[in-house]
């Protein structure tokens, strides 16, 4: 029961839950449609955090999950779209595995989708001999990469689902290209 969702990124996202009395559970995932398929006592699924690599129960429901914790990072997903998922309880092993498949948590989530808007108004104060602040009126993104280039424009994009290390002197971030290096990774305006 008490199925949440938190760190939800455009490829991933982390499932929470309120364990069962059952020695174990697994998770069933599905993209785009509720999962209905049940699980079949004496059967041992193959579970897999990557939901592309997870035991097909039915097709397109993945078990993504078999284990005794409270949570599960769920990987391979597609941005944009909306994963349901179900959890049930089990106890046994082998030919002894029994699923209660009468009552189950169950939820979805949508993973995140590529901003629309822009960050504007990039201005420049406490400009020095070394170091300056570059300040921004923010898009409608979640957070924003801030890349600098020395001498010449930026001319390196980034790529979607990447995660880039900043650091704000210059040279030690994450470099893109050549010579375009990350500053700022973060949800504020400076």
């Amino acid at each position: 029961s008490g199925v949440f969702f938190n760190i939800i990124q455009g490829n991933a996202m982390r499932l929470n839950w309120v364990s069962g009395n059952g020695a174990r559970r697994i998770v069933v995932a599905r993209a785009g449609a509720a999962v209905d398929a049940l699980p079949v006592n004496g059967i041992d699924y193959a579970a897999n955090a990557n939901f592309e690599l997870g035991e097909e129960i039915s097709p397109g429901q993945r078990v993504v999950y078999d284990n005794t914790s409270n949570f599960q990072d769920v990987s391979g997903l597609q941005p944009g779209t909306e994963y349901h998922f179900r959890i049930y309880e089990y106890s046994g092993t082998g030919a002894t595995t029994q699923y209660l498949t009468s009552s189950f948590g169950s939820g979805s989530q949508f993973t995140l989708t590529a901003p629309t808007l822009q960050a504007s108004n990039v201005t420049f104060t406490n400009i020095t001999g070394n170091a300056m602040t570059i300040n921004w009126t923010i898009g409608d993104g979640e957070s924003r990469l801030v890349l600098v280039k020395q001498g010449t424009a930026v001319d390196a994009l980034p790529q979607n689902l990447a995660v880039y290390s900043p650091s704000s002197a210059f040279g030690s971030g994450t470099q893109l290209g050549t010579g375009n290096y990350a500053v700022y990774r973060n949800t504020g305006t400076t």
